[in-house]
């Protein structure tokens, strides 16, 4: 959505955890062939191939990763107290997209799954680690929906009051809160929709933490409903949650092989 697209380059998040990933073979497949997209019929030949071998993965692979997803999505969206249907089954999905072995040696990170309301992503470190609101609604509608609920004066702007909800749900996750405000610079920002100077505001928090110029961690929620937008740690060593392995692959690759489409929810 476009407006957490410009929420995230006002702090540092300037891509979506889904664009990184669906762009992780292309990636991948530069570094090791060293060519320009652009390259010889021959060598995008052996590009295919690479990808195909890249993608490489069997449906009992992504049976065993989509269970684990599963339980951890379940998991944090207890923990948060989010407003799905629990539990979240397979049935339930909207989407998923499970990141195939061989990428993920080179790149660590299991997958996401999509209800209709968030999309839980475990990535930094096979860690979950990234969580984001769902609205089939434009950017634009969304943001006239929340300018709509609560349009305040300037004067009411509660910058404590967002800081404390965004790390009660970094530590309802497991979240190293204390060392994020130890080592890291924290900036609490709300939409001005007047510009910064502006009377009025509108209580659309995002509460960050950086380094050196790099981003940590971000919270974006709406504070008068306490509603969690997205949620991202970009470091593992700020995520005490345990990393999500499949410890089972030589058991679970020699099966048939699965399309990358199959990263989708089956009928």
């Amino acid at each position: 959505m476009h407006y957490r697209l410009e929420a995230r380059h006002l702090c540092g998040f300037r891509l979506r955890p889904a664009t990184v990933q669906a762009g992780l073979t292309w990636v991948i497949l530069c570094i090791l062939l060293a060519i320009p997209r652009s390259a010889s019929a021959g060598s995008g030949r052996e590009a295919a191939h690479i990808a195909r071998e890249l993608e490489f993965m069997t449906k009992a692979y992504q049976d065993a990763a989509l269970r684990l997803l599963l339980r951890e999505a379940n998991r944090v969206a207890v923990e948060l107290h989010l407003p799905e249907e629990l539990p979240i089954t397979r049935k339930k999905l909207v989407g998923y997209y499970i990141s195939p072995p061989s990428i993920g040696k080179v790149v660590p990170g299991l997958g996401n799954i999509s209800t209709h309301r968030y999309r839980y992503y475990v990535s930094v470190g096979n860690k979950f680690s990234y969580i984001e609101q769902l609205s089939d609604a434009g950017g634009g509608q969304e943001l006239d929906k929340l300018k709509a609920e609560a349009f305040l004066p300037i004067s009411r702007l509660d910058t404590n009051r967002a800081y404390q909800i965004a790390t009660q749900w970094l530590s309802a996750i497991s979240m190293d809160v204390n060392g994020l405000d130890r080592d890291c610079v924290r900036r609490i920002r709300a939409w001005t929709p007047e510009g910064k100077k502006g009377a009025h505001f509108v209580p659309l928090y995002w509460v960050s933490w950086g380094k050196q110029g790099e981003p940590v961690a971000l919270v974006e929620l709406f504070e008068p409903t306490k509603t969690l937008i997205q949620l991202r740690v970009e470091k593992s060593e700020y995520i005490f949650r345990r990393p999500l392995l499949i410890t089972n692959i030589d058991v679970l690759l020699p099966q048939t092989d699965v399309p990358r489409k199959a990263n989708v929810p089956e009928e």
